[in-house]
Formats: structure tokens, sequence, C-alpha cells
């Protein structure tokens, strides 16, 4: 199923591979453990053109926990991480709107996780913090980073669909900024079916 709590949807090999990390990095969180090692989904080898990812392009490896943590610094256990269309394009070299995933570092992904340390009062342990975490156990970060506390007002989860900088705020630019969607208009969405074009289809109906 889509792990943004969605219908179900087809698995391509490379989402399959993707699903399957997550499921292995997450059984920390799971069972509420606390391992000495990071346990990360690198990315080896982008990916050819016209081809879909596949687990040669990955390695899941033990890195060291981060261990030391600077002035203003939190370290992060990841609870959920969003898999998106996007990754494929952060795998390539290409140009893009983002600098690309960087080759043996873990994959970039969009995640929400619990502070397990921290050295910013304004996320104090046990706060739930949205970021650029990537397909990791652990992560180190700081509200300058752009990490933020998103509270318990909605579920954790919805901070990686609806809520997103990557779902969300696509979906809300392309409909209302670029589309202008107006009252009266008659809206066709090509990915319709996708989170982001689900997301446009229900905001253009607003």
């Amino acid at each position: 199923r889509d792990w943004k709590t969605r219908r179900p949807i087809a698995v391509l090999p490379s989402m399959a591979l993707l699903a399957l990390a997550i499921v292995a990095l997450a059984t920390a969180a799971v069972d509420q453990t606390c391992p000495s090692t990071n346990r990360a989904l690198v990315l080896r080898h982008r990916p050819e053109v016209g081809v879909h990812m596949s687990p040669s392009n990955f390695e899941i490896v033990e890195l060291p926990k981060p261990a030391d943590l600077g002035e203003g610094k939190v370290l992060v256990r990841n609870l959920y991480a969003s898999l998106d269309p996007t990754q494929r394009i952060w795998a390539t070299d290409d140009a893009q709107y983002m600098v690309p995933a960087s080759l043996g570092e873990p994959m970039r992904a969009a995640t929400i996780g619990v502070v397990e340390q921290s050295n910013e009062p304004s996320l104090p342990v046990g706060s739930h913090v949205v970021g650029v975490g990537g397909l990791q156990q652990y992560y180190v970060t700081s509200a300058a980073e752009g990490a933020a506390d998103v509270g318990e007002d909605m579920p954790l989860t919805a901070h990686l669909s609806v809520l997103s900088f990557i779902i969300g705020l696509t979906a809300w630019v392309g409909t209302y900024d670029i589309l202008d969607v107006q009252a009266g208009d008659t809206v066709v969405i090509s990915g319709g079916a996708g989170a982001v074009g689900s997301l446009a289809g229900q905001l253009a109906k607003m």
C-alpha cells in the first residue's frame, strides 16, 4: 500500500526495493531499541537513462551512529520516510531543481523522526521533527537546517503527504500559483492517480 496511508498502488522493482529498505530501517523504531550503529540505504550507482532503479544502485550499510552534537544540533531517529518519484531525479546527475543526491551517502528522502538528543531548546528530546533525514535510522540536524517541530495536532504521516514540502506544497503551488484555478474552470491532471496529482485534483475542486 501507499506509505502515506493511501490506496493500494502498483509497485515497480525500484519502489519495492525502497519499501523493503524502509522496513529494514524501521526495525529500531518499532521495537524501541537503540542500536550503536546507523543502518542506511546508500546510493552506490546512478540509474541509467530510461532504466528503472534496481538493487544494484543501492547498498544497505551499517554506518557509525552520530555521537557528538555541536551547538544547536539534535540527533533524530527516523520513524517515517517518504518515497517519491522525484527520488529518481535526485539519483541522477542531470541538471535539476536541487543538487543531485551524493554517491556513497544515504539516499535523500523527506522524513519524520523523534529527537533523541538535543542541544537546541526549540527542539527538545521527544519532539517530532520533519526534515530531509534520508533513508537511514539516525541523522543530525538543526533548526537552521530546516528541522521543524511538527507538534501533535495532526497525524505524523500527514507531514509527509498533504502537509509535506514535496507533495502538499507542490500540489498547492501548481494548482493556485501556476495554474491559477478559478471557479468554473475545467481542470485536467494527467498524473491524477499519484500523490501530488490526486491532491491537486482535490484542491482544484475547493
